[in-house]
């Protein structure tokens, strides 16, 4: 428990790393599935709302800088 790091200590740019690998193996998915999944792969037992919050921030970190298209609910890597 104490080797665990908070949300806030995971740097966008790691966060966007694993959703990227995650769009890469499922072609797309919903932001909100997106997220919990991204955060279940950092270790995360339970997604909380701030870690949601987080996910959802490197989301959009992603969309600024064209790695990952989303339309509505959905993302999908950028081709």
């Amino acid at each position: 428990e104490a080797s665990r790091r908070h949300i806030d200590e995971v740097a966008l740019e790691e966060i966007g790393a694993v959703m990227r690998h995650i769009l890469e193996q499922a072609g797309g998915t919903s932001r909100q599935e997106l997220a919990r999944t991204t955060c279940k792969m950092l270790g995360m037992n339970r997604v909380l709302a701030d870690a949601e919050a987080r996910a959802m921030l490197a989301i959009a970190h992603l969309a600024e800088r064209g790695r990952v298209v989303v339309d509505g609910e959905q993302v999908r890597v950028m081709q």
